[in-house]
């Protein structure tokens, strides 16, 4: 069982996303947060093996390196809008198998795999 944390700004999208994961019996969403001011703390009492992050949020940079660096175990998948490379520049400079990018154009059954593979 893949337990995964959820991290969207839009309230609608990250209950759609829940309820999709939900529906896969090997993954569990242990939680949501809207508020990136929340995230990293949310993860750390959560616990999840991997955080569905957007990367959209306010210094989504910031919360990434700040997520790599506190939380050892855990993997990031991080939904990028096309053409938004900062964080994927980041993780290539780190060389990190510990965080991967999925486009916010994926369709569904892209990100499962996506989440799968990361996991």
């Amino acid at each position: 069982m893949v337990t995964i944390l959820l991290a969207k700004r839009d309230r609608l999208i990250s209950g759609a996303l829940a309820r999709l994961l939900e529906q896969e019996h090997d993954l569990e969403v242990v939680g949501q947060v809207w508020d990136p001011d929340e995230v990293t703390a949310t993860a750390e009492a959560c616990g999840p093996q991997l955080i569905l992050l957007d990367g959209a949020l306010p210094h989504a940079n910031t919360l990434v390196e700040s997520l790599y660096d506190r939380l050892a175990t855990c993997r990031l998948l991080v939904m990028l809008q096309p053409g938004k490379t900062v964080l994927l520049e980041w993780a290539l400079q780190r060389r990190t198998p510990r965080v991967g990018f999925i486009s916010t154009d994926a369709t569904p059954t892209t990100l499962l795999e996506g989440i799968r593979r990361m996991a």
